[in-house]
């Protein structure tokens, strides 16, 4: 067995029922335990290739032929944070470069260029990132508001820069004037109305200005506008 990485359910101590460990024979066919822990991890060799001999067709031990496109794609569905432990382990210790694939282009980059994202809890104390983006993906999807990566779509607001969907609205209420009318934030490039009154408000006031407001004032030509006071 060559080039191989095996995950088996090992833990099994105060706590912890079974957690994800990790062996791994390299190209020359030498065990290396990764991640071993609790009653049911197993720090060797001869532990491992025992188990290997009892395998049935679920996926418990479940093996990664590193040398098979396919089985490096099934490697980086499991937990992101997982996979990036791999993959720095191998470097560090062995010298050996497991390129990590980004969630958001797909294309598989060097574990150092990859930011990890989508912190969730695990139940406890636990916690661990469900998300891994390349730095390119990652610099384009940052919210200005916040700072966070985002996996949805940014709003941009002209020079003020692009805002995820929590502090888009936040940022439109600190740079937009609220209307005098409706009290409705619009974005002020919108406001038609030298006096803050906003798009739906002056269309209101032209279409039907009897049931929104009063009357039309004045009105004015060209660039000029219309002034509107609310229904007594």
């Amino acid at each position: 067995m060559k080039n191989t990485l095996v995950r088996y359910k090992g833990g099994g101590y105060d706590g912890c029922f079974w957690e994800w460990n990790y062996a791994y024979f390299d190209d020359g066919g030498k065990f290396h335990d990764i991640y071993s822990s609790g009653c049911d991890g197993l720090p060797e060799e001869q532990q491992v290739l025992d188990m290997l001999k009892h395998r049935n067709n679920d996926d418990n031990p479940e093996l990664f032929n590193l040398n098979i496109q396919a089985d490096r794609d099934r490697l980086n569905e499991i937990n992101a944070s997982t996979v990036a432990q791999i993959s720095r382990w191998l470097e560090e210790h062995l010298g050996k470069e497991l390129l990590v694939r980004c969630d958001a282009c797909k294309e598989y980059v060097d574990v150092l260029e990859i930011q990890l994202t989508d912190l969730r809890d695990e139940g406890g104390i636990s916690s661990s990132h469900h998300g891994k983006v390349c730095n390119d993906c990652y610099c384009i999807k940052v919210c200005s508001g916040c700072g966070e990566y985002t996996p949805g779509e940014l709003q941009g607001i002209d020079e003020h820069g692009c805002y995820c969907e929590w502090c888009y609205p936040e940022k439109m209420a600190e740079i937009a004037p609220t209307c005098k009318f409706c009290d409705g934030n619009e974005y002020k490039d919108e406001l038609k109305l030298t006096d803050g009154i906003c798009e739906n408000c002056w269309t209101d006031a032209r279409q039907d200005a009897g049931s929104r407001v009063r009357a039309v004032i004045r009105e004015y030509l060209g660039e000029q506008h219309i002034l509107i006071i609310r229904d007594a």
